[in-house]
């Protein structure tokens, strides 16, 4: 049946839904609520201007914001966790943890598990891998774990744990995930953040550099609401591989597709927008599992969406706000006022008509200068869904009379059907 459709009219509809943490038939849109510049900032300023922003990002329709990592760290930013419990000005965390709850959001915290900086030198190791709060020893890192540059490696006679599952972090000793004494450490630190700071979700830093059963064993553990893992690649069976690796308990950002997304937008060729009879990226292949964005704390700095080129940006949101998986909107992007504008009225056409993490889709062009799709309950065939958007700079109009013009600007557009 769906060979009979020529472009894409049930691919997305009829893809097998995974369960458990992914996020299936959900209009749910995050936020992230920091770039790597905030992350120095004093943590209560950081906290506070996240409280204070709240009612405007709920009020647009924001699902859950996504908080940077808590605990004290070897680096400014948070990135080299060491003292999990030693939270980084809790109270105002809690503050705006609270805030976020009450305005009926998710509050999603950035989980650093796959290495931890130590708080003293091990007399065996030569090197930090002795550590507090939670109290650990050289038997909780990696065997042959590297730093890399220099070329050492922690000594097999020191007893170190097991062979590193994924990859090795140069910058911080690799923890051993395959210790059962180390799973239920993590375990119980989500749940002090849980039962302590109103977290209810996670975004897993560095997903690579450990096998995604552990993602797995943590939430089904602890339960949250949702999870995305960050498993930076840039190909699509990589990603979806990572997601079947945690038998589908946790969604992750779609690199692939924001690649794809920001080439075609700055090359004005949407082409390779398709990617068999499915969309690009991780959403066309497992929609309930995908969580597209443009942006992060970390692309940002050096490769920014379309170059920052602002209506080429706003275009991207126009993607990823309409079309399945779970989409992210990012600090920056938020913050100027020319794509917030635009975004807030994107949001409420997702949320009002029935557009999900799992909607159909039907792609009715692909082409130089063109993309459009249908999209919503039952779109699987021309004219079909609820909403119609199209990019590029062609013209480009629905068949279907029955769809009205909702928003457009330099490039796009999207009705609604009345």
């Amino acid at each position: 049946m769906m060979i009979k459709l020529t472009a894409v009219a049930l691919a997305v509809a009829c893809l097998s839904l995974a369960e458990g943490g992914s996020n299936p038939n959900s209009p749910d849109v995050m936020y992230q609520s920091f770039n790597w510049d905030v992350l120095s900032w004093q943590r209560s300023d950081l906290y506070k201007s996240t409280e204070s922003a709240l009612p405007g990002l709920a009020g647009a329709g924001i699902s859950g914001v996504w908080f940077p990592p808590p605990s004290q760290s070897a680096d400014t930013q948070g990135y080299m966790p060491g003292e999990w419990y030693n939270i980084r000005d809790g109270p105002s965390l809690l503050s705006a943890t609270n805030a976020t709850k009450s305005h009926g959001m998710k509050v999603i915290m950035d989980i650093v598990i796959n290495h931890r900086s130590a708080q003293a030198v091990d007399p065996c190791t030569n090197d930090y891998s002795i550590f507090y709060d939670p109290d650990w020893n050289r038997d909780r890192i990696v065997k042959h774990d590297s730093l890399c540059d220099s070329g050492y490696e922690v000594p097999d006679s020191c007893g170190p744990g097991n062979y590193d599952t994924g990859d090795n972090a140069c910058y911080c000793p690799d923890v051993d995930h395959t210790n059962t004494e180390t799973q239920n450490d993590i375990i119980q630190w989500q749940r002090f953040l849980m039962n302590n700071y109103s977290v209810d979700s996670y975004r897993y830093d560095m997903v690579t550099g450990y096998a995604g059963e552990y993602v797995e064993h943590y939430n089904l553990e602890t339960n949250p609401r949702f999870s995305v893992g960050e498993y930076w690649n840039g190909e699509t069976n990589a990603v979806c591989d990572w997601i079947q690796s945690t038998n589908y308990q946790s969604t992750a950002f779609d690199f692939p597709n924001r690649y794809t997304l920001d080439n075609c937008i700055k090359n004005n060729d949407y082409s390779n927008m398709i990617s068999g009879v499915n969309p690009a990226g991780v959403l066309g292949r497992y929609p309930a599992n995908a969580a597209p964005f443009l942006d992060n704390h970390d692309t940002a700095r050096n490769d920014r969406f379309a170059n920052g080129n602002q209506d080429e940006i706003i275009m991207g949101y126009a993607y990823i706000l309409t079309h399945p998986g779970t989409p992210f909107v990012f600090y920056d992007d938020w913050n100027i006022a020319y794509i917030q504008s635009a975004i807030k009225k994107i949001i409420p056409i997702r949320q009002n008509h029935q557009l999900t993490s799992t909607s159909p889709i039907y792609m009715a062009k692909h082409q130089r200068g063109l993309y459009a799709a249908y999209l919503g309950p039952g779109a699987t065939y021309l004219g079909g869904g609820t909403v119609a958007m199209k990019l590029g700079t062609s013209s480009w109009s629905p068949s279907n009379s029955q769809f009205k013009l909702a928003t457009s600007g330099n490039n796009y557009a999207i009705w609604v059907k009345q």
